[in-house]
This record gives C-alpha cells, sequence and structure tokens, in this order.
C-alpha cells in the first residue's frame, strides 16, 4: 500500500530532496513558524517598533498565505502521486485479467480442441466398428458361400463317382456284346463252313477245291 505522506511531518520532509512541492511546503512552514515566533518576542519585550510590529504581522499573514498555498498544492500533489499509484494498479490489476482471460480462452480452446479431437476419435471408431460388423456380415456370407460350393462339390463328385460307376457298366456291356458278337461271327463261320460241306458231300463238283481245280484248268 501506497505511504500517504500528508502523515509524514515536516522534519522528514527535509531528506525528501527528490520532491520540490515538499521542499517548498516544509520552507513555507519554516518561515511561517519564525515569524510567529519573533512577533512574540516583540510583543513580550515591548521593545519592538510600531513600523516593526506592522511589518511583522504582514510577514506573518504572508507566511501563513504560503503556508495555506504551500500545503494545498501539497495536497494536490499528494492525491495525484495516490491517482498515479492507484492507476499503475489498475493497470497491473487489468494486466492480471487479461492474462488470466487469455489464459481461460486458451484453456478454452484446448478443451475445444479435446472435445473435437475425442469426437473424430469417437467417430473413427464407430467407422472401425461398423467395418468389422460388415467384415463379420461378409465373412458369414463367404462361409455360407463356401458351404454351399461344399455341397455342390459334393453332389457334383457324386454324379462323377455314378457316371464312372455307369460308364463302366457301359464297358463291361461293350466287352460282353463285343464278345458275343465275337462267338456269334464264329459260330457263323462255323454254320457256313458246314453248310458248304454238306453241299460238297451232296454234289462233289461243287467242292471248293473241285471248284478251284477245275478253274485253273
Amino acid at each position: 500500500m501506497p505511504v500517504r505522506l500528508q502523515n509524514i511531518y515536516p522534519r522528514d520532509l527535509l531528506s525528501a530532496k527528490s520532491y520540490s512541492p515538499l521542499r517548498h511546503w516544509h520552507l513555507c512552514y519554516l518561515a511561517a513558524s519564525a515569524t510567529a515566533s519573533s512577533q512574540h518576542l516583540h510583543h513580550n519585550s515591548k521593545l519592538m517598533a510600531k513600523g516593526d510590529i506592522l511589518k511583522a504581522t504582514g510577514g506573518a499573514l504572508a507566511a501563513g498565505a504560503a503556508y495555506i498555498g504551500g500545503r494545498a498544492y501539497y495536497q494536490v500533489w499528494t492525491a495525484e502521486q495516490e491517482c498515479r499509484v492507484y492507476q499503475r494498479q489498475s493497470a497491473e490489476h487489468t494486466n492480471v485479467i487479461e492474462q488470466s482471460q487469455s489464459a481461460i480462452s486458451q484453456q478454452e480452446k484446448q478443451t475445444t480442441e479435446l472435445f473435437v479431437t475425442r469426437r473424430e476419435q469417437q467417430q473413427a471408431v464407430s467407422k472401425a466398428e461398423a467395418g468389422v460388423t460388415e467384415a463379420e456380415k461378409r465373412l458369414m456370407q463367404l462361409q455360407s458361400d463356401k458351404e454351399e460350393l461344399d455341397r455342390q462339390l459334393q453332389q457334383t463328385q457324386k454324379a462323377v463317382l455314378a457316371g464312372k460307376q455307369k460308364v463302366e457298366k457301359l464297358r463291361e456291356e461293350i466287352q460282353r456284346r463285343t464278345e458275343a458278337r465275337t462267338l456269334a461271327e464264329k459260330a457263323l463261320a462255323a454254320a457256313n463252313l458246314h453248310v458248304q460241306e454238306a453241299k460238297a458231300n451232296a454234289n462233289p463238283l461243287q467242292h471248293p477245291l473241285v471248284r478251284e481245280y477245275f478253274g485253273r484248268r
């Protein structure tokens, strides 16, 4: 807190050489005191002339007026100093308030950025969860498709096996029929031979050997 200068005694103002208003007020105070003391001594001794008394009285009045003016000037100067101190303190308080408001604004900005970052992270997590859910659905669909393909493959394998079995049966049937045809052809050839032999036996001239012989002749 600033020291109120009006509470300082005049003798303390002699050391405040940096303040010209204080020195002025102090000199006025000393002049008034000296004049008053001189007047008192002259009245007591009754040795002072009437002109000296008037001069001393005028000097005392002038000193009193100077004292009053100096004190008024001092009070104004003191008020100005206190006003400057209050202004400086007010400026310091204003600076502190502005710094506090700046810190609050910065904190609010950081808080807003944190909220934005958190919201973005939540959106990213939600998107990732949606992606995982979609991937799970796709995996389930692929699993279902695989099961369907496995079922179709089993059916195809069964059909191929059945086809192979049918082809094997057809091969066996073809072989059996081929063998039967071969046997039939052999039987037919043997029968034709028997027929020819029978005809030859009935007419020797019709025998193949005889006909071949006469044919060369």
